[in-house]
């Protein structure tokens, strides 16, 4: 492949469809985290994405978070994208939790916040969506306070590693030169935006609602320990909001399509974005 792009097609149509789902009017774009081990080229995927709709930042706080806005009054950014979150969660803990804090307002409402006693601010937005990444580790380490916060379901985890099968073929391609370290060359998705966006309904609709259900599980998955063995609990999560996430979904995977209607096509990819949140069976690319 002339863009370096190894077994890493199904993640990047997550992140195409998650970027166009901000073309949705009326709608909230879709937010994920990527979370996938050292080395599986998170980072160096989403470097490639530069349409003018796109802010691109290494590390974000809450006031960085308001100067983005600021500069941006005619709302023309949908999308932030910070290629690896973990400068971000590296700071001192105020610093980071008021960055998580911002990143989770900005995905909601649009608006972000500061009142820490010394500066009392708010900007407002049209809500844009958020795409990053981080490695297993980081993510676990945050995982409840995430969740309690709410953000597991506002900036949605994928979770995926490699398979040994994969493993062995990207070493082969490497040992063959077919691999380079450089950045892959940039995409556009402006010749993905329709005038008018696909809608669901009839039989399509039904099973997305049927989806839902399982999604909604997915995002509720927590891990603890008992007696040193792993185990799951699934904390209830309603699943309207679910629901409404993988309808947005399933347009801008249309979208992603060129396609003016809703097809097989776009169900089968919201069933397999939906088996990349279960953190309990990550899934193998």
């Amino acid at each position: 492949m002339s863009d370096n792009l190894f077994h890493l097609e199904a993640i990047t149509e997550v992140i195409e469809t998650c970027i166009l789902s901000s073309f949705i009017a009326e709608n909230v774009p879709v937010s994920i985290i990527l979370v996938g081990p050292s080395g599986s080229a998170k980072s160096k995927i989403l470097k490639r994405y530069g349409d003018p709709f796109i802010h691109h930042s290494d590390s974000v706080s809450q006031q960085g978070l308001i100067e983005i806005l600021q500069r941006d009054a005619k709302n023309e950014k949908k999308m932030l994208i910070i290629p690896d979150m973990n400068p971000t969660l590296s700071r001192k803990h105020s610093t980071a939790s008021g960055a998580v804090a911002g990143l989770l307002t900005l995905t909601n409402d649009g608006s972000v916040r500061i009142d820490d006693g010394r500066q009392d601010k708010e900007c407002k937005h049209a809500p844009m969506g958020l795409i990053t990444a981080c490695t297993p580790e980081i993510y676990e380490k945050n995982a409840k306070h995430w969740f309690a916060l709410g953000l597991r379901r506002r900036i949605i985890p994928i979770f995926y590693s490699y398979s040994t099968a994969t493993e062995n073929d990207l070493q082969r391609l490497m040992r063959e030169g077919k691999i380079q370290t450089a950045m892959m060359p940039p995409v556009s998705l402006i010749d993905r935006i329709p005038k008018t966006v696909p809608e669901v309904n009839g039989e399509f609709a039904i099973e997305l609602q049927n989806l839902s259900t399982q999604f909604a599980a997915n995002l509720g998955k927590m891990s603890y320990f008992s007696k040193a063995i792993k185990r799951w609990n699934v904390v209830k999560v309603i699943p309207v909001s679910p629901h409404g996430t993988i309808r947005n979904l399933c347009r801008a995977h249309a979208m992603w399509r060129k396609a003016s209607k809703i097809g097989k096509e776009d169900i089968s990819f919201v069933s397999s974005f939906i088996d990349f949140t279960d953190p309990e069976t990550v899934k193998k690319i």
